[in-house]
């Protein structure tokens, strides 16, 4: 099947990290040749519209190392402006991963790309630097054993959450930030919990100590959570009788909004009266105009009637 290259087949599927000559199996579709780069040949990475001659390039194409000269027609005093058409209509292309022959089976869009190859979790067929510095490239998926058996840069392993660290901070890590590490409940309650777990505890722990459920009733009480049901069951007459002067205060503060209320609504009902009032004045004063208005053309129309029948005016 021939290839096209029209711009509108713009939800073709490519490769990233190679151009698309290079494409060493089947895809739908094909990319747009107002999608490459005509400096590097790959697809835009954030494209921009040279001012000389109209081409698209990469931005990162237009180095400072260029100074000045248009990469395509070596026009002095470079000048561009993004290129927001094509940017909108490359984000649309579904994008599988270079690794796709070795079996990542990855795809999303040109803005993820970078994210999956070059984040701690992202592609496992990509090579990166040994983070110990030791100068090997080592596959994702591969690094865990490079750096245990490996790397001459010696690194320990955590029994409990299995992080890698440098060698002499172990310790420190176990007793000061490892997630899984266990730990004695600081209210002794007897539970031990992980690091990572301890805020959930303090939530159930019978022994953190807890305000009183009439906390806003009034009750200044704090105890340990276990101790809640007998405070509760001791204190029961106590706590209605905070719960009844909470209520009857309450019942003041609605009183007074109420009687507020009520004087505010006395207020608008005084000013709608005297606005009602003002209206049929208002009314009133109209229907006269409108009465000395009728009088008035009744006498300009009698006039010129009378004027018309003067003899004067009579055709000889």
């Amino acid at each position: 099947m021939a290839h096209s290259d029209s711009p509108s087949r713009a939800r073709a599927v490519a490769m990233i990290g190679i151009s698309p000559q290079e494409i060493p199996f089947p895809v739908e579709g094909t990319i747009p040749y107002d999608f490459l780069c005509t400096v590097c040949n790959g697809i835009l990475s954030d494209p921009v519209l040279t001012g000389c001659c109209g081409k698209n390039v990469c931005s990162v194409c237009l180095s400072e190392d260029q100074g000045g000269v248009c990469p395509h027609c070596s026009a002095q005093g470079l000048s561009y402006v993004t290129d927001q058409r094509i940017k909108r209509q490359i984000k649309q292309l579904v994008i599988y991963c270079k690794h796709r022959t070795e079996g990542c089976l990855w795809q999303g869009n040109v803005e993820q790309a970078k994210v999956h190859l070059e984040c701690s979790d992202g592609c496992q067929y990509e090579k990166i630097m040994c983070p110990k510095k030791c100068g090997e490239m080592v596959v994702r998926q591969n690094l865990r054993e490079h750096l245990l058996a490996n790397c001459f840069i010696q690194w320990e392993e955590c029994k409990f959450c299995k992080s890698l660290l440098p060698e002499g901070s172990l310790n420190n890590h176990i007793e000061s930030l490892c997630p899984e590490y266990t730990l004695s409940c600081s209210n002794e309650c007897g539970s031990t919990i992980k690091r990572s777990e301890v805020l959930d505890h303090v939530t159930v722990c019978p022994n953190h100590v807890v305000p009183c459920p009439f906390k806003d009733a009034g009750c200044t009480v704090t105890l340990q959570r276990k101790k809640k049901n007998s405070h509760l069951e001791e204190c029961q007459l106590e706590h209605l009788s905070l719960a009844y002067t909470n209520l009857q205060h309450q019942m003041t503060d609605i009183h007074e909004e109420m009687k507020s209320s009520r004087e505010e609504t006395q207020v608008l009902k005084r000013e709608l009266e005297n606005t009602t009032q003002e209206v049929a004045l208002v009314n009133s004063e109209l229907r006269r105009l409108q009465d000395n208005q009728m009088k008035l053309t009744s006498m300009l129309e009698s006039e010129l009637r009378y004027f018309i029948n003067q003899p004067h005016n009579s055709v000889a």
